[in-house]
């Protein structure tokens, strides 16, 4: 299998791709490359988000309960996993800083995500 990209299609380069293993090789450096940008990008200080702000229930799927955060003007959400609750109460409205704990983990995860 050879696969050519011509300068149309990535400007500025020319590279000729010998095999199946190295499109996944190239595939899986951009998708890292992409993850560690988009981590870069999120990595926001969790102060600026639990400071005087709330948190509000979404929606519930897979023994994951899912709440929503307001930063500035972006929607963002991210899971609070059954499993970690145990049996404490969740409510539909609460202090963001309660919910810190859950917003870092998924800060780090990459599942504080914009809301749909």
């Amino acid at each position: 299998m050879s696969i050519e990209f011509t300068q149309k299609d990535c400007p500025g380069t020319l590279h000729m791709v010998s095999s199946l293993e190295e499109v996944r090789q190239i595939a899986k450096k951009s998708d890292t490359q992409l993850k560690e940008a988009l981590k870069g990008e999120s990595k926001m200080n969790i102060k600026d988000i639990v400071k005087n702000n709330s948190v509000y229930f979404l929606y519930y799927r897979q023994q994951t309960m899912y709440y929503g955060v307001t930063v500035g003007e972006q929607k963002m959400m991210f899971p609070v996993p059954l499993e970690d609750v145990m049996d404490a109460t969740l409510f539909a409205k609460e202090k963001a800083i309660t919910y810190m704990r859950y917003i870092r983990k998924a800060i780090n995860d990459g599942t504080y995500v914009p809301q749909n």
